[in-house]
Parts: structure tokens; sequence; C-alpha cells
């Protein structure tokens, strides 16, 4: 519609529909210009720590930042975001008064030995087939649930696919479980998610206060502590809810601090305070993310 003429004006095309777009403005029909991103991140993989199975192995950064360093970044930028943008962890963007260097920058690079260093720590066993095994030595799959229904993420399904072949490179048997975001919400609330591609909000500006699940534990949609969620809203009242898991007391603790950013009573105190919690959800790399 934006190309034949008949709107003015279009924020945020789907990434495979801006080829065209650009085509077009090298023709001179179509005039466009760069905004500040909301995003954190344009891709951000999330394991639940709180699955009532797999949570403890999750739980391990080990097993978190072996993963991360499985992941080909710049083959992501190029394959579904048109080559534009730059490695990157899940974290308020540079010119953000949030930004935090080490945030952003660690465990990046794509490094195929490191990944298998940092996962042996965890899943040192393999079977004949080269897949690791379970810590009690079962055979162990693992689930990713990608939304296939996002107008804002047409190729989320791919991406799915994309990270199967990363993840099965490095020894981790995965599954791709493609579906509708509404068939998704009843796993949400029985806390069957095991891992999760996900959304970067929170990258621009003040932006992590106001959508802070990927640096504060207990929010909704936060999945990578999807069960900790579950009992702040099950607490809160809202129905349907069956895999609600009892925080420990240091999720408490950051989300008081969440809390105490919100209530302060001016702008530098609230700023400090929250880029404490993302000084400490860096430290404890509570997801991984691709690039911004």
């Amino acid at each position: 519609a934006m190309l034949s003429g008949d709107i003015d004006m279009l924020k945020d095309p789907a990434a495979d529909a801006r080829p065209q777009f650009f085509e077009a403005s090298d023709a001179g029909t179509v005039f466009i210009t760069s905004v500040v991103n909301e995003a954190a991140n344009g891709y951000v993989l999330q394991f639940n720590m709180t699955h009532p199975e797999l949570g403890e192995i999750f739980s391990d950064i080990n097993f978190r930042i072996g993963v991360s360093h499985a992941i080909n970044r710049e083959e992501m930028i190029e394959l579904f975001n048109q080559g534009f943008g730059y490695p990157s962890q899940v974290c308020p963007q540079p010119s953000s008064p949030l930004y935090v260097e080490t945030c952003n920058n660690q465990y990046i690079e794509y490094n195929l030995d490191l990944a298998n260093e940092y996962l042996d720590r965890v899943l040192p066993n393999r079977d004949s087939e080269g897949y690791r095994l379970a810590p009690d030595g079962s055979p162990l799959s693992i689930v990713l649930i990608a939304i296939n229904d996002w107008t804002w993420a047409p190729n989320n399904a791919q991406i799915g696919e994309k990270t199967l072949e990363y993840l099965r490179a490095v020894g981790l048997n995965v599954q791709l479980n493609a579906m509708p975001d509404a068939q998704a919400d009843g796993l949400r609330k029985s806390n069957q998610f095991q891992v999760f591609l996900s959304t970067g909000e929170g990258g621009a500006g003040l932006t992590a206060m106001l959508e802070p699940r990927n640096f504060v534990p207990m929010e909704q949609f936060g999945t990578w502590g999807n069960g900790w969620s579950l009992w702040r809203l099950q607490n809160a009242g809202e129905a349907g809810i069956t895999g609600a898991v009892e925080p420990p007391q240091w999720v408490l603790d950051v989300r008081q601090r969440y809390n105490d950013a919100l209530s302060a009573p001016t702008e530098d105190q609230q700023i400090a305070i929250m880029r404490g919690i993302i000084e400490e959800a860096t430290e404890r790399f509570y997801q991984i993310g691709g690039y911004q």
C-alpha cells in the first residue's frame, strides 16, 4: 500500500519488506529516515531458569555463556536484519543513560571452542550421536518455542530454525515448536516453557524502567524466570496459573530495588538505582541476545 501511494507514512516496516523500500528510495519514490529504535535487542533467547525439569541446568551461568558463544551473530544480522546492526547482548543502547558497556559486549564472540568449554562444565557427557546427556545420564531434549503469528517478527520461525542449527552444533538436542501466541499463553501459565524466542524491549532512553522484563525478575513475559513471574501474578489475582514458583531472596531483593527506582524522587536517583539493577543483570546474565 505504501509503494502504491495508498498511504503516506509507515513506521517500522517488517524486516522482510525493507529491501523493497530501499529500492523505492533509490528510485526516488519513497523517502526513508531513521529514528531511534526502542529495542534492547533484535534476538532474545530465554532459557527458563524456573522450569520444573530443566531449570537447574538453565540456571547454571556456564550453560548460558556456552550457548551465547555458539550463536553466530554476524550471520544472523545478514540473514534476518538485512545486514544492519551489530552484535550485542540484551541491554540498553549506547545512547541511553542506562547504558552499561559490559552488558552489551560480554560473551558475544562466535567461538565453538569456547561454547563447548563452558557447556562441558555443565553437561560433559554425550551419547553416541554427540548429543549432551543430562547430569543423571539420561537423554537431554530441549524444546524451543517460537511464536509464528507476531506481525512484527515475521521471520521468527526461520530464526528458530537457525538457532537449532547453532545449538545442535555444540551438542544440544533442541527441537523447534512454532505456534500462535494464544497457544503459547497456556504453556506460559503452566510454566512449561523451556526455551523461548522473545522480544527485546527496553533499549532506548529510559524505556528499561517502563518495560523492565529483560532486566528485572518477576515481570510478565520475562520468560527467563517465568515461574517467578507467575508467582507474582498469581498473588495479584490472575486466574488460570498453575506453574508458579516461589522466588529466592535475591529475586525479591532485585524486585524491591526496582520499586525503589520507580518511587525515587528525582530522575538522577532513578537512573542510579536502575543502572545498578542492570549491572546486576549483566553479572547474572539472565538471557542471550543477538544484535542491536
